[in-house]
């Protein structure tokens, strides 16, 4: 997935502006990527220290929880696509991504 966004984000932007959109993408890439984890560690963690002992089994209840939040926002994202749309036009008649 990276290099389709990275190329989205870029060819959106104008010649003179495709740095700043390359930085600004891979800039929230990486705080995306890093509360990512951090969000479904925390799912996890708190499932596995609800149970009364620390097993394998509350781990394991514990990522299930955090796969399903993930499986719910990936139904969301494609939601949002298929309402939006990818097949936008800037200004100068391109289309935005290629």
């Amino acid at each position: 997935m990276n290099s389709p966004m990275s190329n989205a984000a870029v060819s959106s932007a104008d010649a003179a502006h495709s740095g700043a959109a390359s930085a600004a993408h891979n800039t929230f890439r990486q705080i995306g990527g890093t509360h990512g984890v951090a969000a479904l560690g925390t799912i996890v963690a708190a499932g596995h220290h609800t149970a009364t002992v620390a097993s394998p089994a509350a781990f394991q209840a514990g990522l299930s929880h955090a796969f399903w939040v993930v499986a719910a926002l990936l139904a969301l994202c494609a939601v949002t696509v298929a309402i939006l749309g990818t097949n936008k036009k800037r200004p100068d008649g391109r289309h935005c991504a290629r």
